[in-house]
Formats: C-alpha cells, structure tokens, sequence
C-alpha cells in the first residue's frame, strides 16, 4: 500500500486543514434535540497510521487537531470526556446497542455501526437528521 505525504498538495494535504472546515448549516438545531433525547458524544474517525508517512505521530496530530476544531465550534455541546477520536472502525472501538445512534456523512461507517447492533442515521442535514432522531427515539422507548 502506497503512503500518503501530508503536507504537499490540496487543501486536505496541510496540515491545518480542519481549521478551514465550517460547521454545518444548522448543526446546532439537531445537536439540542439529541441533547434533550439523551447522553451525546463526538465519534470520529482518522485514518489509519498505516496510510500515512509519519504513522502514528501523523494520526495523534489529526486527532489533537481534530479536539481542537470540536472544541472552538462545538464546546456548547461536548467537553473533552464526550468526545472519542479513533483510527479504526467505530463500532470496534464503542460496542453499540439499538439505543445507540451514530450520526454520519458517510455511509460505510453507518453500515459498520449498524452491522454491530447500533442504529444510523445518514447525514444530509440537520432538519433530515432530527426527523429520523426523533423516530427512532420513538421507535426504541415504544412511543
């Protein structure tokens, strides 16, 4: 497997390139329902040391960088204990259960989640994504 080189090319190849994110339009609408609906956490993913020159050191920066970005537009929602960063399958990591809801722009990793007994929802946005929240809190409580 060829390594990446981080640093040399578009914007995701510098190093700061997750300060440059924006928040998604109306995060914070969905964030206070979950927040009412239950306990909530940060789960993300940085890939694999294995995919880049720097291994390990290069996935402990990602991960820092990431708390970093969390903490500046999100403090409101998540202190340091709510929020896991992780550099292999989510659902590895944290053993999920039905009332356990992963909120994802990627449908591979709502696949994993749900394939060890969690439930996701697939990021479009934010008024989508409280709908299916909603239902599913519903759903799992009998309502």
């Amino acid at each position: 497997m060829k390594q990446k080189r981080a640093g040399g090319g578009g914007p995701k190849d510098r190093l700061d390139f997750l300060r440059d994110i924006p928040v998604m339009a109306n995060i914070e609408y969905l964030l206070t329902t979950a927040a009412d609906i239950g306990e909530i956490f940060v789960l993300s993913k940085v890939p694999g040391a294995e995919k880049f020159i720097g291994g390990k050191n290069y996935v402990d920066f990602v991960a820092g960088e990431k708390r970093k970005w969390i903490a500046k537009h999100m403090n409101k929602f998540f202190d340091a204990k709510h929020i896991i960063i992780c550099d292999g399958p989510k659902g590895k990591l944290i053993r999920p259960t039905k009332t356990d809801v992963l909120i994802d722009d990627r449908q591979e990793n709502i696949n994993e989640w749900e394939s060890v007994g969690g439930r996701g929802i697939l990021f479009n946005d934010a008024f989508s994504a409280k709908k299916q929240l909603i239902y599913i809190n519903n759903t799992v409580r009998g309502k």
